[in-house]
């Protein structure tokens, strides 16, 4: 009987593979890497992705001859992606590795790599470039010009040169603000701003005096009380002057209605009644 569990031991041992806690065996995936022209592609990078663990990466470099390898992999399916700046890009689907045998892949890099993988080009910065000055196009030296991130912290101070002119990075995935401003001059913003991949932002920012600013805003405001009697808006009453005549201008008060004395009695003409006295 002690034979026979022996021998049912050694059977499910040949059978698995395995012995009693040994590791599960790993894969090897290799191969080269080629230009457009058959050239090896040295020191091209690559990334396998697993098609199990998606956000897990593994990264290298092609050797001198265009050779890589990737090893210690466990079993299953994987993409392999190859970039080489100013090259070319490639990419190999449905790799699948099988321990203990290695598996083999050469790419050829003939192709523009997607915008959305991992080898896609980084966004560009985007150059701003401001100009103040007035409405008259006189330039602005010494105005103050500050780049805002999105929660209205400074990124970057800047003060314009003597032909009004500054300028900022705008960084991309972000969105910014720039203030000007200049003592006497009302301050300006702009909101909005975000990275251009087209090519370079332009900004003109036109001062306007605070003095000029404020009297425009009080002679628009101006009340009707103010203006002046005589003039056609407010005409003068039909009795103006029975009441101001023109010789009391310098009078420090108004004058008076004269004063009416007791009403004067008139007889009636023909004889007075009998016992009235005519008056002397």
């Amino acid at each position: 009987m002690k034979r026979l569990l022996i021998y049912c031991s050694l059977a499910v041992v040949g059978i698995s593979g395995l012995a009693p806690g040994a590791e599960a065996a790993r894969g090897v995936l290799k191969g080269r890497v080629f230009g457009p022209g058959g050239d090896p592609a040295t020191d091209a990078s690559l990334v396998l992705t697993s098609a199990v663990l998606e956000r897990l990466f593994l990264v290298t470099s092609a050797r001198t001859d265009g050779h890589y390898a990737f090893g210690d992999l466990e079993p299953g399916s994987y993409k392999l992606c190859a970039y080489l700046q100013g090259i070319g890009f490639a990419e190999r689907n449905e790799l699948t590795v099988r321990p203990p045998f290695a598996a083999l892949a050469d790419l050829e890099l003939n192709a523009t790599a997607p915008a959305n993988g991992p080898f896609a080009p980084a966004p560009a910065p985007s150059r701003f470039h401001g100009h103040i000055s007035d409405a008259r196009g006189k330039d602005f030296a010494g105005a103050i010009a500050r780049l805002l991130d999105a929660d209205g912290r400074v990124v970057e101070i800047a003060t314009t040169d003597e032909n009004g002119r500054f300028h900022f990075m705008i960084e991309p995935n972000g969105r910014y603000a720039i203030s000007t401003e200049l003592t006497g001059y009302v301050p300006l913003f702009l909101h909005g701003l975000h990275a251009d991949p087209d090519g370079p932002l332009y900004g003109r920012f036109i001062f306007q005096p605070k003095v000029f600013a404020f009297k425009t805003k009080v002679e628009e405001q101006a009340p009707e009380e103010e203006l002046p009697l005589g003039g056609p808006e407010r005409p003068l009453p039909a009795n103006f002057h029975d009441w101001f005549p023109p010789d009391d201008d310098d009078c420090d008060e108004p004058p008076r209605p004269p004063i009416m004395g007791p009403p004067e009695i008139h007889p009636p003409p023909g004889p007075p009644p009998h016992g009235v006295r005519p008056p002397q």
